[in-house]
Protein backbone atom coordinates (compact mmCIF):
# COMPACT_ATOMS: atom_id res chain seq x y z
CA UNK A 1 0.00 0.00 0.00
CA UNK A 2 1.89 3.22 -1.46
CA UNK A 3 -0.06 5.79 0.09
CA UNK A 4 1.01 9.00 -1.48
CA UNK A 5 4.08 7.90 -3.55
CA UNK A 6 3.43 10.07 -6.20
CA UNK A 7 4.26 13.21 -4.78
CA UNK A 8 7.80 14.58 -5.36
CA UNK A 9 10.27 13.81 -3.65
CA UNK A 10 14.23 12.49 -3.99
CA UNK A 11 12.91 10.36 -6.78
CA UNK A 12 11.83 13.18 -8.78
CA UNK A 13 15.97 13.50 -9.34
CA UNK A 14 15.93 10.33 -11.44
CA UNK A 15 13.70 12.16 -14.05
CA UNK A 16 16.37 14.81 -14.53
CA UNK A 17 17.61 13.60 -17.86
CA UNK A 18 21.36 14.49 -18.85
CA UNK A 19 22.38 14.95 -15.42
CA UNK A 20 24.42 11.86 -14.74
CA UNK A 21 25.89 11.26 -11.18
CA UNK A 22 24.07 13.82 -9.37
CA UNK A 23 24.48 13.97 -5.74
CA UNK A 24 21.60 13.65 -3.00
CA UNK A 25 20.14 16.95 -2.28
CA UNK A 26 20.16 18.84 0.68
CA UNK A 27 18.22 16.73 4.08
CA UNK A 28 17.98 13.41 1.86
CA UNK A 29 19.72 10.54 3.65
CA UNK A 30 20.09 7.03 1.58
CA UNK A 31 19.71 5.66 5.55
CA UNK A 32 16.84 8.22 6.76
CA UNK A 33 17.00 11.29 8.60
CA UNK A 34 19.23 12.00 10.92
CA UNK A 35 18.61 12.20 14.10
CA UNK A 36 18.49 15.88 14.58
CA UNK A 37 16.93 18.24 12.12
CA UNK A 38 18.13 21.66 11.48
CA UNK A 39 15.41 24.46 11.10
CA UNK A 40 16.20 24.41 7.03
CA UNK A 41 15.64 20.76 7.05
CA UNK A 42 12.36 21.51 9.11
CA UNK A 43 11.23 23.92 6.54
CA UNK A 44 11.42 21.70 3.80
CA UNK A 45 9.84 18.99 5.03
CA UNK A 46 7.01 20.92 6.74
CA UNK A 47 6.79 22.75 3.04
CA UNK A 48 6.83 19.48 1.34
CA UNK A 49 3.84 18.41 3.53
CA UNK A 50 2.01 21.41 3.70
CA UNK A 51 2.30 21.27 -0.70
CA UNK A 52 1.17 17.53 -0.40
CA UNK A 53 -1.98 19.04 1.27
CA UNK A 54 -2.72 21.45 -0.43
CA UNK A 55 -2.14 19.41 -4.39
CA UNK A 56 -4.64 16.80 -2.92
CA UNK A 57 -7.45 19.21 -1.33
CA UNK A 58 -7.55 21.55 -4.32
CA UNK A 59 -7.85 19.36 -6.98
CA UNK A 60 -9.98 17.15 -4.54
CA UNK A 61 -12.68 19.80 -4.35
CA UNK A 62 -12.69 20.75 -7.65
CA UNK A 63 -13.24 16.83 -8.06
CA UNK A 64 -15.86 16.74 -5.93
CA UNK A 65 -17.70 19.29 -7.04
CA UNK A 66 -17.98 16.93 -10.60
CA UNK A 67 -18.95 13.84 -7.99
CA UNK A 68 -20.94 14.39 -4.94
CA UNK A 69 -21.77 18.19 -5.13
CA UNK A 70 -23.85 17.52 -8.11
CA UNK A 71 -27.29 18.39 -6.48
CA UNK A 72 -25.76 20.15 -3.51
CA UNK A 73 -27.65 23.08 -1.41
CA UNK A 74 -27.33 26.77 -1.22
CA UNK A 75 -25.40 25.77 2.21
CA UNK A 76 -22.89 23.30 0.53
CA UNK A 77 -22.40 25.59 -2.69
CA UNK A 78 -21.61 28.67 -0.19
CA UNK A 79 -18.78 26.85 1.68
CA UNK A 80 -17.57 25.16 -1.81
CA UNK A 81 -17.12 28.32 -3.22
CA UNK A 82 -15.48 29.95 -0.11
CA UNK A 83 -13.33 26.77 0.37
CA UNK A 84 -12.16 26.49 -3.17
CA UNK A 85 -10.68 29.67 -3.60
CA UNK A 86 -8.65 29.59 -0.08
CA UNK A 87 -7.95 25.73 -1.57
CA UNK A 88 -6.38 27.80 -4.58
CA UNK A 89 -4.70 30.28 -2.78
CA UNK A 90 -2.89 27.85 -0.45
CA UNK A 91 -2.21 25.62 -3.57
CA UNK A 92 -0.41 28.30 -5.58
CA UNK A 93 2.03 29.54 -2.28
CA UNK A 94 2.81 26.24 -1.73
CA UNK A 95 4.03 25.41 -4.73
CA UNK A 96 6.08 28.25 -5.47
CA UNK A 97 7.78 27.60 -2.42
CA UNK A 98 8.27 23.95 -3.07
CA UNK A 99 9.08 24.76 -6.68
CA UNK A 100 12.05 27.07 -5.41
CA UNK A 101 13.51 24.48 -3.03
CA UNK A 102 13.75 21.94 -5.40
CA UNK A 103 14.90 23.01 -8.34
CA UNK A 104 18.05 25.65 -5.56
CA UNK A 105 19.04 22.68 -4.07
CA UNK A 106 19.62 21.26 -7.23
CA UNK A 107 20.85 23.81 -8.84
CA UNK A 108 23.03 24.48 -5.70
CA UNK A 109 24.33 20.80 -5.89
CA UNK A 110 25.31 21.14 -9.16
CA UNK A 111 26.99 24.10 -8.87
CA UNK A 112 25.33 26.29 -11.40
CA UNK A 113 24.23 29.90 -10.93
CA UNK A 114 20.70 31.66 -11.78
CA UNK A 115 21.56 30.71 -15.65
CA UNK A 116 20.98 27.15 -14.61
CA UNK A 117 17.05 27.60 -13.74
CA UNK A 118 15.92 27.78 -16.92
CA UNK A 119 17.76 24.92 -18.04
CA UNK A 120 15.89 22.82 -15.30
CA UNK A 121 12.90 24.08 -15.62
CA UNK A 122 12.59 23.28 -19.46
CA UNK A 123 15.56 20.24 -20.22
CA UNK A 124 14.56 17.66 -17.59
CA UNK A 125 11.48 16.00 -16.82
CA UNK A 126 11.25 17.01 -13.84
CA UNK A 127 11.60 20.82 -14.67
CA UNK A 128 8.96 20.26 -17.19
CA UNK A 129 6.73 18.92 -14.49
CA UNK A 130 7.70 21.79 -11.76
CA UNK A 131 6.42 24.39 -14.71
CA UNK A 132 3.35 22.66 -15.26
CA UNK A 133 2.26 22.52 -11.79
CA UNK A 134 2.92 26.48 -11.54
CA UNK A 135 1.34 27.52 -14.43
CA UNK A 136 -1.76 25.45 -13.58
CA UNK A 137 -1.70 26.90 -9.69
CA UNK A 138 -1.92 30.05 -11.38
CA UNK A 139 -5.00 29.38 -13.82
CA UNK A 140 -6.80 27.63 -10.99
CA UNK A 141 -8.09 31.33 -10.64
CA UNK A 142 -9.09 31.97 -13.96
CA UNK A 143 -10.77 27.95 -13.85
CA UNK A 144 -12.38 28.65 -10.45
CA UNK A 145 -15.28 30.86 -12.46
CA UNK A 146 -15.53 28.48 -15.13
CA UNK A 147 -18.01 25.27 -14.60
CA UNK A 148 -17.52 22.36 -13.20
CA UNK A 149 -16.27 20.35 -16.02
CA UNK A 150 -13.17 22.49 -16.14
CA UNK A 151 -12.70 22.11 -12.59
CA UNK A 152 -12.71 18.32 -13.62
CA UNK A 153 -9.87 19.01 -16.42
CA UNK A 154 -7.71 20.96 -14.08
CA UNK A 155 -7.81 18.26 -11.73
CA UNK A 156 -6.36 15.54 -13.98
CA UNK A 157 -4.10 18.43 -15.77
CA UNK A 158 -2.79 18.94 -11.98
CA UNK A 159 -2.30 15.81 -11.35
CA UNK A 160 -0.93 14.24 -14.40
CA UNK A 161 1.81 17.02 -13.89
CA UNK A 162 2.29 15.71 -10.42
CA UNK A 163 2.58 12.28 -11.50
CA UNK A 164 6.00 12.58 -13.18
CA UNK A 165 7.91 13.27 -10.57
CA UNK A 166 8.57 11.05 -7.90
CA UNK A 167 9.60 7.50 -7.75
CA UNK A 168 7.72 5.75 -10.20
CA UNK A 169 9.31 7.63 -13.14
CA UNK A 170 12.46 5.87 -11.92
CA UNK A 171 10.74 2.80 -12.22
CA UNK A 172 11.72 0.10 -14.96
CA UNK A 173 8.10 -0.23 -16.24
CA UNK A 174 8.37 3.78 -16.25
CA UNK A 175 4.81 4.14 -18.25
CA UNK A 176 2.88 2.00 -16.14
CA UNK A 177 4.50 2.88 -12.64
CA UNK A 178 3.38 6.71 -13.77
CA UNK A 179 -0.01 5.68 -15.00
CA UNK A 180 -0.32 3.79 -11.62
CA UNK A 181 0.80 6.94 -9.69
CA UNK A 182 -2.02 8.98 -11.82
CA UNK A 183 -4.94 6.94 -11.27
CA UNK A 184 -3.83 7.29 -7.28
CA UNK A 185 -3.72 10.95 -6.80
CA UNK A 186 -6.74 10.84 -7.84
CA UNK A 187 -8.19 8.49 -5.38
CA UNK A 188 -5.82 10.39 -2.63
CA UNK A 189 -7.28 13.34 -3.70
CA UNK A 190 -10.72 12.67 -3.89
CA UNK A 191 -10.41 10.80 0.14
CA UNK A 192 -8.36 13.65 1.45
CA UNK A 193 -10.69 16.61 -0.21
CA UNK A 194 -13.97 14.20 1.33
CA UNK A 195 -12.55 14.24 4.76
CA UNK A 196 -11.56 17.97 4.59
CA UNK A 197 -15.41 18.76 3.54
CA UNK A 198 -16.83 16.36 6.18
CA UNK A 199 -15.02 18.07 8.95
CA UNK A 200 -16.10 21.26 7.76
CA UNK A 201 -19.60 20.71 7.08
CA UNK A 202 -19.66 18.91 10.76
CA UNK A 203 -18.61 22.50 12.44
CA UNK A 204 -20.93 24.46 10.07
CA UNK A 205 -23.95 22.25 9.59
CA UNK A 206 -24.34 18.82 11.30
CA UNK A 207 -27.57 17.85 8.89
CA UNK A 208 -25.51 19.16 5.48
CA UNK A 209 -22.69 16.67 7.02
CA UNK A 210 -25.68 14.15 6.75
CA UNK A 211 -26.52 14.71 3.55
CA UNK A 212 -23.31 14.81 2.49
CA UNK A 213 -21.89 11.99 4.37
CA UNK A 214 -24.16 9.87 2.51
CA UNK A 215 -22.95 10.24 -0.85
CA UNK A 216 -19.38 10.28 -0.12
CA UNK A 217 -20.19 6.74 1.49
CA UNK A 218 -20.77 5.73 -1.81
CA UNK A 219 -17.57 6.03 -3.58
CA UNK A 220 -15.06 6.22 -1.08
CA UNK A 221 -14.85 2.89 -0.41
CA UNK A 222 -13.99 2.28 -4.32
CA UNK A 223 -11.33 5.32 -4.02
CA UNK A 224 -9.98 3.94 -1.23
CA UNK A 225 -9.56 0.35 -2.67
CA UNK A 226 -8.18 1.43 -5.84
CA UNK A 227 -5.63 3.81 -4.04
CA UNK A 228 -4.50 0.37 -2.32
CA UNK A 229 -4.17 -1.39 -5.22
CA UNK A 230 -2.46 1.17 -7.74
CA UNK A 231 -0.23 2.44 -4.27
CA UNK A 232 1.14 -1.68 -4.56
CA UNK A 233 1.47 -1.94 -7.77
CA UNK A 234 4.04 1.10 -7.45
CA UNK A 235 5.29 -0.53 -4.42
CA UNK A 236 6.18 -3.51 -6.99
CA UNK A 237 7.28 -1.64 -9.37
CA UNK A 238 9.68 0.50 -7.83
CA UNK A 239 11.63 -1.99 -5.36
CA UNK A 240 14.16 -4.55 -7.08
CA UNK A 241 13.30 -6.64 -3.53
CA UNK A 242 10.36 -6.92 -1.31
CA UNK A 243 13.23 -7.22 1.67
CA UNK A 244 13.87 -3.59 0.94
CA UNK A 245 10.67 -3.01 2.77
CA UNK A 246 12.32 -3.93 6.07
CA UNK A 247 15.81 -3.10 5.65
CA UNK A 248 15.65 0.58 4.50
CA UNK A 249 14.08 4.06 6.39
CA UNK A 250 11.95 4.30 2.89
CA UNK A 251 9.80 0.48 3.92
CA UNK A 252 9.71 1.66 7.43
CA UNK A 253 7.70 5.10 6.68
CA UNK A 254 5.91 3.21 3.90
CA UNK A 255 4.55 0.15 6.37
CA UNK A 256 3.85 2.99 8.94
CA UNK A 257 1.73 4.62 6.27
CA UNK A 258 0.29 1.61 4.92
CA UNK A 259 -0.64 1.30 8.98
CA UNK A 260 -2.78 4.55 9.09
CA UNK A 261 -4.11 3.32 5.91
CA UNK A 262 -5.73 0.48 7.24
CA UNK A 263 -6.88 2.30 10.64
CA UNK A 264 -8.83 4.69 7.96
CA UNK A 265 -10.21 1.76 6.69
CA UNK A 266 -11.37 0.73 9.96
CA UNK A 267 -12.75 4.14 10.92
CA UNK A 268 -14.64 4.53 7.31
CA UNK A 269 -16.50 1.49 8.13
CA UNK A 270 -17.54 2.56 11.30
CA UNK A 271 -18.74 5.96 9.76
CA UNK A 272 -20.45 3.94 6.79
CA UNK A 273 -22.29 1.80 9.71
CA UNK A 274 -24.02 5.14 11.25
CA UNK A 275 -24.62 6.59 7.82
CA UNK A 276 -26.53 3.38 6.43
CA UNK A 277 -28.37 3.88 9.92
CA UNK A 278 -29.41 7.28 9.04
CA UNK A 279 -27.60 8.46 11.79
CA UNK A 280 -25.16 11.55 11.83
CA UNK A 281 -21.48 10.92 11.81
CA UNK A 282 -19.86 10.75 14.95
CA UNK A 283 -17.60 13.77 15.64
CA UNK A 284 -14.37 11.72 17.76
CA UNK A 285 -14.61 9.37 14.26
CA UNK A 286 -14.35 12.56 11.82
CA UNK A 287 -12.06 14.12 14.42
CA UNK A 288 -9.73 10.75 14.39
CA UNK A 289 -9.57 10.50 10.41
CA UNK A 290 -8.59 14.00 10.25
CA UNK A 291 -5.70 13.00 12.59
CA UNK A 292 -4.78 10.37 10.67
CA UNK A 293 -5.07 11.57 7.30
CA UNK A 294 -2.52 14.18 9.12
CA UNK A 295 0.06 11.33 9.65
CA UNK A 296 -0.62 9.62 6.32
CA UNK A 297 0.64 13.33 4.76
CA UNK A 298 3.56 13.74 7.74
CA UNK A 299 5.06 9.94 6.62
CA UNK A 300 4.48 10.80 3.07
CA UNK A 301 6.41 13.65 3.21
CA UNK A 302 9.45 12.20 4.98
CA UNK A 303 9.80 9.06 2.71
CA UNK A 304 9.45 10.58 -0.36
CA UNK A 305 12.83 12.22 0.79
CA UNK A 306 13.97 8.83 1.28
CA UNK A 307 15.73 6.24 -1.05
CA UNK A 308 13.75 3.02 -1.97
CA UNK A 309 17.01 1.03 -2.25
CA UNK A 310 19.71 0.41 1.19
CA UNK A 311 22.42 2.16 1.20
CA UNK A 312 24.96 0.38 -0.14
CA UNK A 313 28.73 0.67 -1.28
CA UNK A 314 29.93 -1.64 -4.05
CA UNK A 315 32.11 -4.43 -3.17
CA UNK A 316 34.96 -4.86 -5.60
CA UNK A 317 38.28 -7.13 -4.70
CA UNK A 318 40.98 -7.54 -7.10
CA UNK A 319 44.23 -10.31 -6.74
CA UNK A 320 47.38 -10.24 -8.33
CA UNK A 321 49.50 -13.35 -8.21
CA UNK A 322 52.09 -15.03 -10.51
CA UNK A 323 49.66 -17.40 -11.84
CA UNK A 324 46.46 -15.92 -11.45
CA UNK A 325 45.14 -12.74 -11.32
CA UNK A 326 41.38 -12.20 -10.48
CA UNK A 327 38.90 -9.51 -9.92
CA UNK A 328 35.22 -9.90 -8.01
CA UNK A 329 32.84 -7.51 -8.12
CA UNK A 330 29.23 -7.58 -6.45
CA UNK A 331 26.82 -4.37 -7.24
CA UNK A 332 25.16 -3.01 -5.22
CA UNK A 333 25.73 -5.25 -2.61
CA UNK A 334 22.94 -4.98 -0.74
CA UNK A 335 20.30 -7.28 0.56
CA UNK A 336 17.99 -8.31 -2.47
CA UNK A 337 19.10 -8.81 -6.30
CA UNK A 338 22.43 -8.21 -6.93
CA UNK A 339 24.99 -8.14 -9.89
CA UNK A 340 28.07 -10.22 -9.70
CA UNK A 341 30.85 -9.77 -11.90
CA UNK A 342 34.45 -12.05 -12.09
CA UNK A 343 37.00 -11.55 -14.27
CA UNK A 344 40.09 -13.76 -14.40
CA UNK A 345 43.37 -13.71 -15.85
CA UNK A 346 45.10 -16.78 -16.84
CA UNK A 347 49.25 -17.25 -18.34
CA UNK A 348 48.56 -17.32 -22.11
CA UNK A 349 49.85 -20.83 -22.34
CA UNK A 350 46.82 -21.78 -20.29
CA UNK A 351 44.34 -20.20 -22.07
CA UNK A 352 40.90 -19.68 -21.14
CA UNK A 353 39.24 -21.45 -17.93
CA UNK A 354 37.09 -24.85 -18.69
CA UNK A 355 34.88 -23.91 -16.24
CA UNK A 356 34.45 -21.35 -12.69
CA UNK A 357 32.28 -21.79 -9.91
CA UNK A 358 31.20 -19.43 -7.54
CA UNK A 359 29.27 -20.03 -4.44
CA UNK A 360 28.55 -17.13 -1.29
CA UNK A 361 28.22 -18.35 1.85
CA UNK A 362 27.01 -16.04 5.24
CA UNK A 363 29.51 -16.60 7.47
CA UNK A 364 28.21 -17.74 11.15
CA UNK A 365 25.53 -20.23 9.55
CA UNK A 366 26.78 -23.25 8.78
CA UNK A 367 23.26 -24.71 8.02
CA UNK A 368 22.53 -22.05 5.70
CA UNK A 369 22.21 -23.17 2.25
CA UNK A 370 25.15 -21.28 -0.18
CA UNK A 371 24.12 -19.23 -3.05
CA UNK A 372 25.18 -20.67 -6.28
CA UNK A 373 26.15 -18.09 -8.45
CA UNK A 374 25.05 -18.56 -12.24
CA UNK A 375 28.16 -16.73 -14.16
CA UNK A 376 27.79 -16.28 -17.49
CA UNK A 377 30.79 -15.91 -19.95
CA UNK A 378 30.81 -12.55 -21.74
CA UNK A 379 32.43 -11.45 -24.83
CA UNK A 380 34.28 -8.33 -24.23
CA UNK A 381 37.51 -6.91 -24.69
CA UNK A 382 40.36 -6.80 -22.50
CA UNK A 383 40.04 -3.82 -19.93
CA UNK A 384 43.14 -4.35 -18.26
CA UNK A 385 46.10 -6.21 -20.37
CA UNK A 386 48.38 -7.86 -18.68
CA UNK A 387 51.71 -8.76 -20.98
CA UNK A 388 51.78 -12.82 -20.68
CA UNK A 389 48.03 -13.52 -19.41
CA UNK A 390 44.95 -14.16 -20.65
CA UNK A 391 41.76 -11.82 -19.45
CA UNK A 392 38.06 -14.15 -19.36
CA UNK A 393 34.94 -12.51 -17.96
CA UNK A 394 32.12 -13.32 -16.25
CA UNK A 395 28.47 -11.75 -15.34
CA UNK A 396 25.67 -13.14 -12.88
CA UNK A 397 22.10 -10.97 -12.55
CA UNK A 398 19.55 -11.42 -9.71
CA UNK A 399 21.76 -12.87 -7.33
CA UNK A 400 20.23 -12.58 -4.25
CA UNK A 401 21.55 -12.00 -1.07
CA UNK A 402 19.15 -12.53 1.93
CA UNK A 403 20.49 -11.27 4.59
CA UNK A 404 22.46 -8.19 6.25
CA UNK A 405 25.74 -9.41 7.26
CA UNK A 406 29.26 -11.04 6.28
CA UNK A 407 29.77 -13.22 3.51
CA UNK A 408 32.61 -15.32 1.91
CA UNK A 409 33.01 -15.94 -1.62
CA UNK A 410 33.95 -19.27 -2.44
CA UNK A 411 35.69 -19.40 -6.36
CA UNK A 412 36.98 -22.42 -7.95
CA UNK A 413 38.46 -22.04 -10.95
CA UNK A 414 39.22 -25.28 -13.36
CA UNK A 415 42.14 -24.71 -16.21
CA UNK A 416 41.65 -26.84 -19.60
CA UNK A 417 44.40 -28.62 -17.95
CA UNK A 418 41.86 -30.05 -15.27
CA UNK A 419 43.85 -28.43 -12.58
CA UNK A 420 41.60 -26.64 -9.98
CA UNK A 421 42.65 -23.45 -8.48
CA UNK A 422 40.44 -22.48 -4.83
CA UNK A 423 40.02 -19.08 -3.63
CA UNK A 424 38.36 -17.95 -0.54
CA UNK A 425 37.08 -13.58 -0.14
CA UNK A 426 34.71 -12.70 2.64
CA UNK A 427 32.99 -9.34 2.21
CA UNK A 428 30.06 -7.92 3.93
CA UNK A 429 26.81 -6.36 2.53
CA UNK A 430 25.77 -4.04 5.36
Amino acid sequence: MQGMEGMSGSGALSGMEGMEDMPDMPGMEHEGMESGLSAEEFLRYAVRIVYYFMLLAASGLFLHANLTFINRSAVQQEMLNKWQLYAIRGFMLTAIAHVFLQINDLVTELGGGAEQWSSVLTETTSGRSWAAVLILSLAGFLVLKLPSAAKLLWSLLLLGAESFNGHPAAANERTYAIAADFIHLICASVWTAGIVLLLLLWFKDRKETGRFAERFASIVWLSLLVLIVSGSFMTWAILPSWRYLFHTAWGGFLIAKSAFVLVIVVVGFLLRLRVKRRELPKGSLLKLDGVLLAAVLIAAGVFTTLSPEPYSEPFKYHQMGEKLHYTLSVEPNAIGPNTVTFTVWLPEASGEPQSVELLLQEQGKTGKQSVQVELKKLDLEAEFAFPGFTETNYRATGVDLDSVGDWLAEIVITTKDGESIAREVPFDNR
